[in-house]
């Protein structure tokens, strides 16, 4: 099982938006990866549903759905990474980059207006939701 079926498997019935967050996170993470932090930061933030272009038969999800799913994925990679791998610290720059990025206002149902992404919104709720372990 590859690495990225593992990480697929570990998420419950992932969204088509997290196949496409693991997907241009894989593409970063290898150390022999061409593809720049800068570049992985882009293509994620394009990915929210105000950015992204329509696609036939694929509905988009809501702000509050993106922002809430955005994040599991990364903390599903961060319990699979050992904490000395070069690749966590890879995932926690790309985290930091994502904050630096140019932000702009969200409103997420429930809990507030955010700046995405200089307030990672919901990364804490969701880490807690990760971490919860039965």
């Amino acid at each position: 099982m590859s690495y990225s079926d593992a990480l697929t498997l570990a998420l419950d019935d992932p969204l088509p938006v997290q196949n496409q967050i693991l997907n241009i996170i894989y593409n970063y993470l290898p150390p022999n990866s061409s593809t720049s932090l800068e570049d992985t930061a882009r293509k994620l933030d394009q990915l929210h549903p105000d950015k992204r272009p329509d696609e036939p038969r694929v509905p988009k999800e809501s702000s509050e759905d993106f922002v809430y799913s955005f994040w599991e994925p990364f903390h599903m990679l961060a319990r699979l990474i050992p904490q000395d791998h070069p690749a966590m610290d890879m995932l926690v720059q790309l985290i930091i980059k994502l904050r630096d990025m140019p932000s702009r206002q969200v409103h997420l149902q429930g809990w507030g207006d955010f700046a995405l992404w200089a307030d990672l919104p919901l990364f804490g709720e969701t880490f807690s939701t990760a971490y919860d372990v039965e």
